[in-house]
C-alpha cells in the first residue's frame, strides 16, 4: 500500500478503492487524512486498469460461449461470471495502484 509522500501516512485500502473507481474525490484523487495533500492516480496505473478490465470481459465472454449456446442462459451466465471476476479484480487491484502528489503532475 502506498503512503503520502509528504507525511508518510499510509492510505487505507478503502480510500484507494474509492479513488480507483471514482467514488470518493473526483478524478481519482486521494486526500491525505493527516496533511491534506492531494494525490492522483498515475497514468500507468490507469492504463493497467484498462489492460486488466478489457481482456477480463473478453475472457468471460469466451468462457461463457463454451458453456452454452446464445440463449438467455448465455447472457445471464456471462453477466454473472463477469461480475464475479470483476469483484475479485476490484478487491486486489488497489494494492497495485500508484499515486503521485498534486504538485508533481504536469499540465
Amino acid at each position: 500500500m502506498q503512503s503520502c509522500e509528504k507525511c508518510h501516512t499510509r492510505f487505507k485500502w478503502s480510500e484507494i478503492y474509492n479513488s480507483n473507481w471514482m467514488l470518493g474525490d473526483k478524478n481519482g484523487t486521494i486526500t491525505c487524512r493527516e496533511c491534506g495533500t492531494k494525490h492522483h492516480i498515475k497514468e500507468n496505473s490507469k492504463l493497467l486498469r484498462m489492460l486488466i478490465i478489457i481482456p477480463l470481459v473478453m475472457i468471460c465472454y469466451k468462457f461463457t460461449e463454451q458453456l452454452t449456446d446464445k440463449s438467455f442462459l448465455f447472457y445471464a451466465l456471462f453477466i454473472f461470471i463477469t461480475i464475479c471476476m470483476y469483484m475479485i479484480v476490484a478487491t486486489v487491484f488497489p494494492l497495485f495502484l500508484k499515486f503521485q502528489p498534486e504538485k508533481t503532475i504536469r499540465k
